[in-house]
């Protein structure tokens, strides 16, 4: 019959073991765990794009804010802005707007 010395360090190593193992498994599979890392590199790629469409967005905008500046203020976009707030285009005019 095996002494109560040599069970106990047995099943001591046993019982670490299924706890180390059920870490491991909670570090891979749980909702915080290492496979949800993938869609988050995926939110991050698409948030990264619409952040860069959205600054190129703005770099338009503020080039188009500065035409109307006090300081320069162009004619042509103010009369297409004029034009455009107040429906004054014609049923035949053809309006190409560039950016």
């Amino acid at each position: 019959m095996p002494s109560v010395s040599k069970i106990l360090p047995f099943g001591f190593n046993m019982i670490m073991m299924a706890m180390l193992i059920s870490f491991a498994m909670q570090l891979i599979n749980a909702d915080g765990g290492l496979m949800s890392l993938r869609p988050l590199d995926d939110d991050i790629i698409t948030a990264t794009a619409e952040f860069n469409n959205l600054k190129l967005e703005e770099t338009y905008l503020r080039k188009k804010v500065s035409l109307l500046s006090l300081d320069t203020i162009d004619p042509d976009m103010l009369g297409e802005l004029a034009r455009q707030k107040n429906g004054l285009y014609d049923d035949n005019e053809l309006v190409i707007f560039t950016d």
